[in-house]
């Protein structure tokens, strides 16, 4: 049988017992909050805060409405395509010349291409990772797992994180658009808008949304370029409505209220988008209502011939009258209908008393704030009007700032 060596206890040392041995030790290893190295310490924290402190309020407005934690990237990727598209963004913002809409195009569709790349593979992962392994003996999984964790440990060290990639695209994307020389147009808002919101990284929306009716066109005169201010009240300056629902979605999704409020006060709140509406759904009417009195005067006209009871000219009065009452009533019974219908509203209607113009025009708006109403509060029709909190009384204050109510007793379920 073996011997089985035992040690006695150390004894402290000195004439103090260990508790008083300890709190001694203890205590000597603290510092006073005057001590050289407290000083040192309070003195870096100060000034690494002095330097950090113009940084922030630079970036205050870009991160205002950042819904995601900002994560650590590396300087280089794995992936050649990522490093080729980070390198012709950074050779057209570094440049001194403005660069062809072509040229920002092909960078987005190859982004493009890479994100839906990574989700493909993403998705794939998923599927082989939520099917189930078939069942193995307890010896045969015991003398498998050293095999198995030797084949799976080392592809995964070398592998990188697909995510990093993405969110190096997307910094790259917001710094590309942001860059004066690049001009945004429609086709590249679309492009843009898509591959952040399949990344769910629509922070920085807004403030494109905001460039795109604002940022001054370049235009270049020889060796030098001249920035042109743009009107943000024209009409093809206003965000289309698919591409303002489709980030709205993003920030309903990830529960991000000041985004999702700023998406809709960059598109849906501006004079560019009113009068392209104008053009888009009221200028047929309009064209319909001009050329009605002419219409009117012909049919008359012709009407009058057909008679020969009293004088021409009476009955084509008469008739061009008639027709002008029928066309203007029935029209008129029309529009007040189509305006003031509220079937399709749920939570937020119009305060009575709103003009039918304005009802018309801010349509989009108001349907946008009912999908956040009905995002934020509860599902259940019964329980509408009971939610509580901050980002709620948010809402509603928004709501009634903007012309409307939030949950109104007459179109509240069971308050008929």
């Amino acid at each position: 049988m073996k011997r089985i060596g035992l040690q006695a206890q150390r004894r402290a040392q000195g004439s103090v017992c260990q508790l008083c041995a300890f709190s001694t030790s203890s205590i000597s290893r603290r510092f006073t909050p005057f001590s050289p190295r407290a000083i040192n310490r309070n003195s870096l924290y100060t000034t690494s805060r002095a330097a950090a402190l113009p940084s922030l309020r630079r970036n205050e407005v870009a991160y205002r409405y950042s819904s995601t934690v900002a994560k650590s990237q590396r300087a280089s990727h794995s992936d050649y395509g990522v490093r080729e598209i980070i390198s012709h963004s950074d050779s057209i913002i570094s440049g001194t010349s403005i660069p062809s809409e072509e040229s920002v195009i092909n960078i987005l569709k190859r982004s493009q291409a890479v994100v839906d790349a990574a989700q493909t593979d993403a998705a794939l992962s998923e599927a082989r990772s939520d099917v189930k392994p078939k069942k193995k003996d307890a010896i045969s999984s015991l003398l498998e797992l050293d095999d198995e964790g030797e084949r799976t440990q080392a592809p995964q060290s070398q592998k990188e994180d697909p995510s990093i990639a993405t969110s190096a695209l997307s910094d790259m994307l917001n710094n590309l658009l942001q860059d004066p020389k690049v001009f945004i147009s429609p086709e590249i808002l679309r492009l843009y808008t898509s591959i952040q919101c399949q990344l769910k990284k629509a922070d920085h929306i807004p403030t494109i949304f905001t460039l795109y009716a604002n940022k001054p066109s370049p235009r270049s005169s020889g060796d030098t370029i001249s920035y042109h201010p743009a009107n943000p009240k024209s009409p093809k300056n206003a965000i289309p409505s698919t591409i303002a629902d489709q980030a709205l979605e993003v920030a309903m999704e990830q529960l991000n209220l000041p985004l999702a409020l700023a998406i809709i006060d960059s598109a849906y709140c501006t004079p560019a988008f009113y009068r392209s509406k104008i053009l888009r759904k009221a200028s047929l009417p309009v064209a319909g209502m001009l050329a009605t009195p002419p219409a009117a005067w012909a049919i008359s006209t012709y009407l009058s011939t057909l008679q020969n009871t009293m004088d021409p000219s009476t009955a084509r009065g008469i008739s061009f009258a008639a027709i002008l009452a029928y066309v203007t009533f029935t029209s008129a019974v029309g529009v007040v209908a189509a305006v003031t219908a509220n079937d399709h509203m749920r939570r937020v209607v119009w305060i009575p008393g709103t003009a039918l113009r304005h009802r018309w025009l801010r349509e989009e708006e108001r349907q946008a704030l009912d999908r956040v109403a009905q995002t934020w509060g509860f599902k259940d029709p019964l329980m509408r009007g009971e939610e509580v909190g901050e980002e709620w009384e948010a809402i509603r204050e928004f709501i009634g700032m903007r012309g409307m109510i939030l949950d109104k007793t007459d179109h509240m379920e069971g308050m008929e």
